[in-house]
């Protein structure tokens, strides 16, 4: 298992390719905290939505 960024606009930071090799995956924020909520909460959903996104790493900030 390893940890993906959420990228902005919701994409993980690991390209697809490499998730075929996983069972699982952390996903976490890491940069653009101060984003509006709305747009925050689409990014962290889309994250979320991974087939292999299983934990929300430190969810309330780093």
């Amino acid at each position: 298992m390893i940890e993906a960024d959420i990228l902005p606009d919701g994409a993980l930071s690991i390209p697809e390719e490499g998730t075929k090799y996983l069972d699982a995956m952390i996903v976490s924020i890491h940069s653009s905290f101060g984003m509006p909520k709305d747009a925050m909460t689409k990014r962290i959903l889309k994250g979320l939505s991974h087939p292999k996104a299983r934990i929300l790493a430190h969810p309330t900030g780093r």
